[in-house]
């Protein structure tokens, strides 16, 4: 089951993993050709963890070098 194709997320201090749209287009495009059915983009708008729900050490951060991003 293929369920998301999403950036990655980046702790403090680490560098930003970076995905470029050819290979998020190929991996989509290779899942249907596999017979894939669906996929999800979900994930594309935001979202934040504060308080006790907060992962420590994960940064919010809102990837606008995606091709689906929150502009």
């Amino acid at each position: 089951m293929f369920t998301e194709n999403e950036g990655w997320f980046q702790q403090w201090g680490q560098a930003v993993a970076i995905r470029t749209t050819e290979d998020l287009a190929y991996s989509v495009a290779e899942w249907f050709a596999g017979g894939g059915a669906y996929h999800s983009y979900y994930m594309w708008h935001g979202g934040n963890n504060y308080g006790r729900t907060a992962a420590s050490g994960i940064t919010t951060m809102y990837a606008d070098d995606t091709p689906l991003h929150a502009d």
